[in-house]
């Protein structure tokens, strides 16, 4: 968050930026098939004038394959 909040490119929706950063971590982990051990990467794009772009990555199937509903 440090580096969204120091490049400016969100500026003011930094709070909801880290909501959905969370949001997005927690999924990870509570999805965790591999007993507890696995690999999460963040990936994150700022650009001023541009907004930011975080790709959460983890080694999960992905809900559609877990039978969980896309809402």
């Amino acid at each position: 968050m440090r580096l969204i909040e120091g490049s400016h490119c969100v500026a003011g929706e930094e709070p909801a930026v880290e909501l959905a950063l969370e949001e997005a971590l927690n999924n990870a982990v509570f999805m965790e098939p591999y007993g507890g051990h696995k690999l999460i990467q963040v990936l994150c794009r700022c650009e001023s004038g541009k907004g930011v772009s975080i790709v959460v990555k983890d080694q999960g199937q992905g809900l559609i394959l877990m039978g969980f509903p896309i809402p």
